[in-house]
């Protein structure tokens, strides 16, 4: 009997369909005699989704659209998903294209807890861990550590930690300008530490200045240092008098960075029997210094230079916004979110039926 093409491709459906039929049905009975017996409802427990995964393959969960997501639990008042990873494995790893998401969490309260032993969050990646606060007097990140010699936040790199300010600033009501960097203490503590040198490119305002100097005794006392309503560095040295006279070159270096049109010297003769001394002459590149009453001794004498700073001449005295100095207020931090108990290991290993 002669079949018709069309007819062929009727039965080549039909044997395809009882094929795929068959394999479902198996899968079905295969599931059926594995399946996990129904667990009861607790407060605080975990929702069941299935057995373990033994294999080396990995079981996977997508959607082929963008209108939801690929999983969705939700837990009331309990957890919605534990995982917990063994032989140093994470118990949840999450991963996304350059434009996604690896792991997002949102919540009216805390969106990402993290609590460990060792390390409660930890991120790796050319951005490891990023916060954004879009709430007045927010905080983007915030650390806290309540052990004795513990840190609420470390960064170690290039940038260990780097902080930026734009807009105005809700602390100093309203300012322009912001605060990049704030810290404050709450105790006998300092408000912040540097263990190294620290670079400075702009302005920096104190209401004491000072030096911390070893001491004879071990102790470190502190010195505070001059100042100045203007712009002024000083140098110092010593030279000699020949018959009276004595022309002292500026240091090279140090006529470099001030204004030689005008500036000051300061000459202490360390003869007893000296006449006293006299600049008579500043140059630019040195001064002169005669002898008083046209004396024509010798010996020593000290000298003090004061120039103004070349390369800026900020305004004498220049006045000082009140919120630069003023007392700043932290925001009231919302409370440390407390890690939840994980699930009892019963519910997390349920009984094969």
């Amino acid at each position: 009997m002669t079949v018709s093409a069309r007819q062929a491709t009727g039965q080549n459906r039909g044997l395809v369909h009882r094929m795929q039929q068959g394999v479902l049905e198996r899968v079905r009975f295969a599931l059926k005699r594995r399946r996990v017996g129904a667990v009861p409802a607790v407060d605080g427990g975990p929702l069941v989704l299935g057995r373990f995964n033994t294999a080396s393959g990995s079981t996977i969960l997508s959607r082929g659209d963008d209108s939801g997501p690929g999983l969705l639990v939700t837990s009331s008042p309990g957890i919605g998903i534990f995982a917990a990873g063994t032989s140093a494995a994470p118990g949840v790893y999450g991963s996304s294209d350059a434009d996604g998401v690896g792991v997002f969490g949102s919540s009216p309260a805390t969106g990402v807890a993290g609590a460990g032993d060792q390390t409660g969050v930890a991120g790796t990646g050319p951005v490891a861990v990023t916060g954004i606060s879009d709430r007045s007097a927010g905080l983007g990140v915030w650390g806290q550590a309540a052990g004795n010699s513990s840190m609420g936040l470390f960064g170690r790199g290039a940038f260990g930690v780097y902080a930026a300010s734009t807009g105005e600033d809700t602390f100093l009501g309203g300012a322009a300008g912001g605060i990049g960097v704030f810290g404050t203490t709450e105790g006998p503590g300092v408000a912040a530490r540097f263990d190294g040198e620290v670079n400075v490119n702009g302005g920096l305002t104190a209401n004491i200045k000072s030096a911390a100097v070893p001491f004879p005794d071990g102790t470190r006392r502190r010195l505070y240092c001059m100042e100045s309503p203007d712009t002024w560095f000083e140098d110092f040295g010593e030279a000699g008098l020949a018959n009276g006279r004595a022309e002292v070159s500026l240091a090279a270096d140090f006529a470099a960075i001030v204004d030689t049109a005008g500036y000051h010297v300061f000459v202490t003769p360390h003869d007893v029997g000296s006449l006293g001394l006299a600049v008579v002459a500043r140059h630019a590149d040195r001064f002169e210094v005669r002898e008083l009453a046209h004396g024509d001794g010798g010996g020593t004498f000290s000298y003090r230079i004061v120039a103004r700073r070349k390369d800026m001449a900020p305004p004498r005295l220049a006045p000082i916004p009140p919120e630069a100095t003023a007392a700043v207020v932290p925001p009231n931090l919302p409370p440390m979110p407390t890690p939840p108990e994980p699930p009892s290991p019963t519910l997390l290993n349920p009984p094969r039926s």
